[in-house]
């Protein structure tokens, strides 16, 4: 079973990606209605990592995006007996290639929040840095 934590209007987009349960992160405490989970991933930082450490079950997982060198998160993680992986991503032009086939043969969808032009590339970033975007920020080089 999936589980996510958002906001009450991505409620449907969830359900749509898989989630069977969404907790509205305005309403709840995710620690207190999560559960024992097998895995944990952390895409938001800024100290949800810690706060997910008690929702593993024993030898549970937290991968997280935005924290992996952050040496006190590991300690944590490892004197709860939970593991913790980071998560990296190095583009490998094969990879990409493969993706645009399936993204051109209709097999796969990206979830885009925006599209810029390129002259316009600063309120593409600033839109970024606001947060809350429901998939990628694109620039448009045409």
């Amino acid at each position: 079973m999936v589980l996510a934590t958002a906001s009450e209007e991505s409620r449907d987009y969830l359900q749509g990606l898989g989630a069977a349960e969404i907790i509205d992160y305005h309403m709840a405490d995710f620690g207190e209605r999560a559960g024992e989970l097998d895995i944990v991933l952390d895409t938001v930082g800024g100290g949800y990592g810690q706060r997910s450490i008690p929702c593993l079950k024993p030898a549970g997982r937290l991968i997280t995006v935005l924290e992996r060198a952050d040496e006190d998160l590991k300690a944590r993680t490892l004197a709860a007996g939970r593991r913790l992986a980071g998560v990296t991503v190095e583009p490998v032009h094969a990879g990409l290639e493969e993706l645009a086939k399936l993204v051109i043969d209709g097999r796969l969808e990206p979830n885009v929040d925006a599209t810029f032009p390129l002259e316009r590339a600063a309120a593409a970033h600033e839109r970024m840095e606001a947060g809350h975007t429901r998939g990628k920020i694109v620039l448009r080089v045409s």
